[in-house]
């Protein structure tokens, strides 16, 4: 049971960061400043584009975690399964 709280908070994390991503990008300039004079909106265009890539990075990190465990949770519940239903018992 804890292994399944785990997976559900590291879920919900992703989820949040998808929903933060979101809201970074939701204004974002895509238009490309080259003039000296804009050099504040260049300034602000770099560190949201670092923004976006850190929480890219860390949302697919806890993706593939949770995929991993997830897949880990239905191999052992198969496994206890299958040696439930042929009689066999464990330990």
């Amino acid at each position: 049971m804890p292994f399944v709280v785990v997976l559900i908070i590291l879920a919900s994390i992703v989820l949040a960061l998808l929903f933060y991503r979101g809201k970074l990008t939701s204004h974002e300039d895509d238009t490309i400043h080259i003039n000296e004079g804009e050099q504040g909106v260049v300034d602000h265009q770099e560190v949201l584009a670092e923004k976006v890539a850190k929480v890219d990075r860390v949302g697919k990190i806890l993706t593939v975690v949770v995929i991993i465990g997830v897949i880990a949770l239905l191999a052992a519940y198969i496994y206890v399964n299958q040696f439930a239903f042929t009689g066999v018992k464990m330990g």
